[in-house]
């Protein structure tokens, strides 16, 4: 009873104001036997994809807007700071995208406590709830590191003392994030323990542990850990039209929704009520890349109205609620795992490993393979790839021209504001600064 009054009172709080009857829930309180500490992943999960979350949506929404795979139609001035790449500290999805993550942050910490002492928690159970809240807690600060470089390292409930941490280096963040993910990996089972893939397994862990190891370089590492996924016999690449069905046997990690109003809030969000204008058609430069033939033009649909021909994201079929759902919010799929190896590859000389994986998700889309000299470019040839094949995804295309260092070359017109930010961070939210003395903004805001 006492998890979803936790979950109610902490999602209107930033991590730093989270009031004391939260942090008092003792291990005995709420870990009496595996029911009620499998309850508590399970509260986790439904508040990252409850109505108000911005978890996804901004990450993909206005990351898709701000690495320029998105236009906006609308007049939202934070989503047009976003579109113009001219973010403020008072951005309210900035303000609030920092707040989630660290709920969710607060949430998994708060797990792993009460797993020191449980009553009559089964240590099988233990060992899953612990992979299961390492996991989120390093997915968490994969994102808050990306987005905003040096943070706050939180790492427990100690809320009076967590409101006044200063940024922790980048550095730091990113070896909590591995320790976490390594951790995962040892603690979960292959199985999934839930259906329809909505619960971590060992794979997960090791698919996201890919995802940041490929954002850091680790080459070896993240093509060791893709390639364990790949070839499992639980994950196959799906046709283009069941890549996103709930069933999909391409699906890693997906959150199971909870809402009544749609399937998934991208769905939702992205595909326009009757004729009205989409409000994040797909920009230009993503329409312009699809090759004839290339079956993910079906993840884009068109709508003309007065106002003209808009394309948008089309991944998601369903834009409102209903039973039975067909689509969940994925999270992890095979097919970035495939690209993740390819990468790694090639950055590493293997040039025709790099070529086999391309070549595995181009036959899927039904255009062409490449030959290996047709990939001597390799940061070229994968930035492309992955822009048709995983845009709107998680903040993809941003993380790779960030990682390529390419944001002068593919973002038009070049904004002058972002020389001054090297490793292209948003802004600390203002009220965060309001709230914690020792924290300081991010250098060109």
């Amino acid at each position: 009873m006492l998890i979803p009054c936790a979950l109610a009172v902490c999602s209107c709080a930033d991590f730093v104001d989270i009031p004391g009857p939260v942090n008092e829930l003792t291990q005995k309180q709420v870990l009496i036997d595996d029911r009620s500490a499998t309850a508590v992943v399970s509260g986790i999960y439904s508040s990252m994809v409850a109505e108000g979350s911005t978890l996804g949506s901004v990450i993909q929404i206005a990351g898709g807007l701000y690495a320029g795979e998105l236009d906006y139609t609308g007049n939202d001035d934070n989503y047009l700071q976003f579109s113009n790449r001219q973010l403020l500290a008072a951005n309210s999805y900035v303000s609030r995208s920092w707040s989630d993550f660290y709920k969710f942050i607060y949430y998994a910490n708060a797990l792993l406590e009460g797993l020191t002492q449980p009553v009559n928690v089964t240590s099988a159970t233990a060992s899953q709830l612990e992979g299961e809240a390492r996991l989120i807690r390093g997915f968490c600060y994969f994102y808050l590191t990306n987005l905003w470089g040096a943070v706050p390292l939180v790492t427990s409930t100690a809320y009076q003392s967590n409101m006044l941490l200063p940024k922790t280096p980048a550095e730091e963040i990113n070896a909590a994030i591995i320790e976490d993910l390594k951790k995962a990996v040892a603690l979960l089972p292959e199985q999934y323990v839930s259906a329809e893939r909505c619960r971590p397994n060992k794979y997960t862990a090791m698919a996201l542990l890919a995802r940041v190891q490929l954002q850091l370089g680790d080459w070896q590492n993240a093509e060791a850990n893709a390639t364990a996924v790949i070839e499992h016999k639980l994950y196959q690449l799906e046709p283009i039209d069941r890549v996103f069905l709930k069933e999909s046997q391409e699906t890693i990690w997906q959150l199971m929704t909870v809402s009544p109003l749609y399937n998934t809030v991208l769905g939702y969000m992205f595909i326009p009520n009757g004729t009205a204008t989409p409000r994040y058609p797909v920009a230009e430069p993503l329409l312009n890349s699809f090759e004839p033939g290339d079956a993910r033009e079906k993840w884009t649909q068109v709508r003309t109205n007065t106002r003209g021909t808009f394309y948008f994201p089309f991944k998601y079929r369903v834009r409102f609620g209903g039973s039975p759902l067909n689509e969940y919010p994925v999270v992890l799929r095979l097919g970035e795992q495939y690209l993740i190896r390819a990468e790694a590859r090639a950055m590493s000389g293997n040039i025709t490993g790099a070529a086999a994986d391309i070549n595995a998700i181009r036959q899927r889309a039904g255009v062409s393979p490449l030959p290996d000299l047709d990939i001597a470019s390799p940061l070229d040839t994968l930035a492309g790839e992955r822009f048709r094949e995983l845009f709107t995804e998680w903040g993809d295309r941003w993380l790779t021209i960030k990682r390529f260092n390419t944001r002068h070359k593919v973002l038009l017109p070049p904004m002058t504001e972002l020389a001054s930010r090297p490793s292209w961070v948003w802004p600390i939210p203002f009220s965060q600064l309001q709230n914690n003395p020792f924290l300081e903004q991010n250098e060109g805001y």
